[in-house]
């Protein structure tokens, strides 16, 4: 029977079928294992990230606390530094406060001059020595108050400065009032390392001293002169008797050849003078502070006899202690003669 015969073309049909199916099977489980591949790949990827990760974070954590601990001791030190530093400043201002006391009430003058001779600083002192207020002298030049010639030997003593050289001179000046002073200048350069910027200066007025010192000279010279030409001998000696001087008239009442031969004799202790009284009224003169007179009759070291008066003052110093005796002795041997 035609029927019961196989057909052959649905043979390869079922064959084809099949073996596409198995290709599409295979092509299936393929990707599939690529894509476990994958996911193993991500997943170890990931582990190792996640195990780095972990690690940094381990070591940063470990950082901050060495840190903190580096922070501790640096906060500490800091806090440490501040302190001292400032203590320090403290030290500085108080520092400058006395200095600042110090020069403002001195009774000695201080300036600061540039290499001009401009002044850039006074104290107190200073203003008034020039005869102005308080912070009027900065600002002001020297040659304000001096002559022309004046002023040229101050620039002499600033170009000794600018060597590096310290001075000490006298001044004269005429201060804002017209009244004229004598100062006495000591002045030190003022250097730095672009070097001469001026120069400090201590004034003092010594105007006062120097007309005290020329009336003393005055005074000593006046004396020296009725000293040297009195016609009465005049000595001076010290409280134990030791002469210190004698003018010439003394000498040729005595007859003696020469001062250094008179002041071998020592008043107390010379024994015609004790002998005569006279080293006794010496004595009540220095002991007592008192004026002595006496009138004796005297033979000298060498042999030359008189009759004497003499006349003992006692010169004390500012607290009442007697520095020396100053005697006046008068030959009256012509006018006993007379009178006898």
């Amino acid at each position: 029977n035609a029927d019961a015969q196989p057909n052959t073309n649905d043979t390869i049909n079922g064959e084809d079928t099949f073996q596409t199916e198995l290709t599409s099977i295979q092509k299936e489980y393929s990707g599939e294992g690529e894509d476990i591949q994958n996911l193993l790949e991500i997943e170890r990827r990931r582990n190792i990230i996640y195990l780095g990760g972990l690690v940094i974070f381990i070591l940063l954590v470990v950082l901050l606390i060495l840190n903190r601990r580096k922070l501790k001791l640096l906060n500490t030190r800091l806090k440490d530094l501040y302190n001292k530093v400032t203590a320090q400043n403290q030290i500085i201002e108080e520092s400058k406060e006395k200095y600042k006391f110090l020069i403002e009430n001195q009774s000695e003058g201080m300036i600061i001059a540039d290499p001009n001779e401009t002044i850039t600083f006074a104290n107190p002192a200073a203003d008034s020595i020039f005869g102005l207020e308080p912070g009027q002298l900065e600002g002001r030049n020297l040659k304000e108050f001096v002559d022309e010639k004046t002023f040229l030997k101050i620039l002499d003593y600033t170009n000794n400065r600018k060597k590096g050289h310290k001075e000490t001179y006298e001044l004269r000046i005429k201060d804002q009032k017209g009244i004229e002073k004598i100062l006495d200048i000591a002045a030190t350069p003022l250097l730095r390392k672009n070097g001469f910027i001026g120069s400090t200066a201590i004034i003092r007025d010594i105007t006062t001293v120097k007309e005290n010192q020329r009336r003393i000279f005055e005074s000593e010279r006046n004396y020296r002169l009725l000293f040297e030409n009195s016609p009465f001998g005049i000595y001076t000696a010290k409280p134990d008797g030791t002469i210190l001087d004698a003018n010439k008239r003394l000498l040729d009442i005595l007859g003696s050849p020469s001062l250094e031969e008179t002041k071998k004799i020592n008043i107390v202790k010379f024994p015609p003078l004790i002998a005569t009284g006279y080293a006794q009224d010496f004595i009540d003169c220095r002991d007592k502070g008192i004026v002595t007179t006496n009138e004796f009759t005297y033979t000298s070291k060498w042999g030359k006899t008189n009759v004497l008066w003499g006349y003992n003052v006692p010169l004390k110093d500012k607290d009442g202690n007697i520095e020396k005796i100053y005697a006046i002795v008068e030959d009256i041997s012509e006018r006993k003669y007379f009178e006898n």
